[in-house]
């Protein structure tokens, strides 16, 4: 598995981060609060934080969902096959939102 590191205290290395995303590779940060995966045949773990919203909208399109990008548990972003990249406009913890703007960066460079 890829492992992807911050540098510094405000410095993300998102070129690598953009291209696990691209290829859709599993990776997890240094200390596991961030990961990315790919879908398993039991299906997606957590929902984690996710607002219901977004956890119903996320499982009726589980089946078009090919890759997962986790904060703490909590899905923060999604590729779907058919709407491209999925990233709920939801306020979390400053970690995670230290990792949805990382995720952010890193698809708009896709």
């Amino acid at each position: 598995m890829r492992k992807y590191y911050s540098y510094g205290r405000s410095r993300t290395d998102f070129h690598n981060l953009a291209g696990w995303l691209d290829k859709r590779e599993p990776f997890k940060n240094s200390t596991g609060s961030l990961s990315g995966t790919t879908k398993v045949l039991a299906g997606w773990a957590s929902m984690g934080h996710l607002p219901d919203e977004w956890s119903r909208t996320f499982q009726a399109r589980s089946f078009l969902i090919d890759y997962v990008i986790y904060s703490y548990g909590t899905p923060i972003a999604w590729h779907d096959k058919e709407a491209g990249w999925v990233e709920p406009d939801v306020k979390y913890s400053p970690t995670t939102s230290q990792h949805q703007g990382s995720v952010r960066t890193a698809i708009s460079v896709l």
